[in-house]
């Protein structure tokens, strides 16, 4: 039985095609809890501590093992949630999650040479994501982990594919794109400093942008592995730049932690 799982953007699981109605914020916040420690089990405990946020009521052991009773029965498919003495383990295969699909078509970029085949496959990446991961789950600090670090890699990723634009010479086309994401990441020194070299170029003053070269990596099985890219060299020969630049029109205030807002307007963009 074929099934989706998907986390870039609010939680959804299809069965054969077919969208799961979880209409019980329960069942949606078990499914998250396990879907982010996919193939690897949690204890009941764990689970229970996640599901209640205040003391968990004596009968949470019973009424979680209904919980995961009523979600097999969503998901189709008895053998799809295991139960062991280590607790609980979602069984996802290769493939089924969107984030596989985005790890697949991250590692595609970097294994190609030309320059404008790898933007093109970044925008595929970064067309996946469907707005703020799993934002319902910001108060369940499991499933907070995950989001961040998936927002981390969408805003890495983005920095990534103005990289290649840059060294490909559309700074004109970039610079709409990069006033609005840096309206919406005003702390976010690269994204700055990639627009004054977009800037620069639409004027015609080419600055030579040259692209990181260590990207970051993460593990098909571990959540935690997920990094942004490092800045690129052109990135802190800006900085300095881009401080004073700042200053002379007052500070930034900061704010709540930088993430992807709630819609995508096309491939790679946001609106909140």
């Amino acid at each position: 039985m074929k099934t989706a799982f998907g986390v870039l953007g609010p939680l959804r699981v299809a069965v054969e095609g077919e969208d799961v109605d979880l209409d019980q914020p329960m069942l949606r916040r078990l499914l998250a809890l396990l879907l982010c420690a996919a193939n690897s089990p949690v204890s009941a405990e764990a689970l229970a501590d996640a599901l209640w946020e205040t003391k968990p009521p004596a009968s949470a052991r019973k009424t979680l093992q209904l919980y995961v009773h009523r979600l097999r029965r969503k998901l189709r498919d008895p053998a799809r949630i295991t139960h062991g003495p280590a607790g609980y383990r979602l069984v996802v295969e290769p493939g089924e999650c969107d984030a596989d699909e985005m790890r697949r078509l991250v590692a595609d970029a970097h294994a190609t040479v030309d320059p404008g085949r790898r933007a093109a496959v970044l925008r595929d990446a970064l067309a996946l994501w469907r707005g703020v991961p799993l934002a319902e789950f910001a108060g369940v600090p499991a499933v907070l982990t995950t989001s961040d670090a998936l927002t981390d890699r969408w805003l890495a990723l983005l920095g990534e594919r103005f990289d290649v634009d840059l060294e490909l010479g559309r700074h004109n086309d970039l610079v709409a794109e990069l006033t609005e994401v840096v309206a919406r990441h005003p702390l976010h020194e690269r994204f700055r400093a990639q627009l004054m070299v977009a800037l620069t170029g639409a004027a015609g003053r080419r600055t030579p942008w040259r692209p990181t070269t260590r990207r970051g990596r993460c593990s098909a099985t571990s959540w935690e592995s997920i990094r942004p890219t490092p800045c690129a060299p052109g990135t802190r020969r800006c900085c300095g730049l881009i401080r004073r630049w700042t200053s002379r029109r007052g500070r930034a205030v900061p704010g709540r932690r930088s993430c992807p807002p709630r819609h995508a307007t096309s491939a790679d963009g946001w609106t909140s």
